[in-house]
């Protein structure tokens, strides 16, 4: 199970949806803190839960901060948007436009990141259903911290899921941001979803 269970055109064509949701994440988030972020185009891969979690690997005295959003329609998973602690605090700071230390941000940076969550995922869903013509709601996100094994352990889906990755640069001014989006879904859950980006492709090349 890896990159083969989506063919190039499927990559393609979730490679072209999510640039298009990013893109408009990254101008919301500018309005936000009033600066100018650019997302890059996203890789997007698909991996076991054990190859995602080597990836994001981290020093284990470097922790991970993760927005969780679980999602159901047409397709079902949880998503995770998931950054080293101390560009999370950057983006906090900037979010907030403010100097303030540590200890005091920290007692502001859930609802501050939750925020930003809410924009880049719900972006990234609303370009999905709108262009493939399905249904996608999320609930209401929630803020973890820790490493890669327990941030993807505590997603609620066994260790035979599949994940969708995209991995994404945030830059703003004097600073760049790597963040990584992993959608985590069943297999029946990812089937249903090649359904619907084969459907597209088809019309587009009906």
């Amino acid at each position: 199970m890896s990159q083969y269970m989506l063919s190039d055109i499927n990559l393609d064509t979730l490679t072209e949806l999510f640039n298009i949701g990013i893109g408009q994440a990254a101008a919301s988030l500018s309005d936000m803190i009033n600066e100018n972020v650019e997302l890059s185009v996203p890789h997007v891969t698909c991996k076991t839960m054990q190859e995602a979690e080597t990836e994001i690997k981290t020093d284990d005295s470097v922790q991970l901060t993760a927005i969780k959003q679980v999602f159901e329609g047409d397709f079902s998973g949880k998503a995770l948007l998931i950054f080293p602690e101390k560009d999370s605090l950057e983006l906090v700071r900037r979010l907030l436009d403010s100097d303030i230390s540590v200890e005091q941000l920290s007692e502001l940076e859930e609802d501050a990141l939750l925020e930003v969550g809410n924009v880049i995922l719900n972006a990234c869903f609303y370009t999905i259903s709108d262009i493939l013509e399905c249904k996608i709601s999320g609930e209401i996100p929630t803020h973890s911290r820790g490493n890669s094994q327990q941030l993807f352990s505590s997603g609620g889906i066994d260790s035979e899921s599949v994940i969708l990755q995209l991995s994404m640069e945030f830059s703003i001014p004097n600073h760049n941001v790597h963040g990584v989006i992993s959608f985590l879904m069943s297999m029946n859950s990812l089937q249903r979803l090649i359904g619907l980006l084969d459907q597209y492709v088809a019309k587009l090349t009906g």
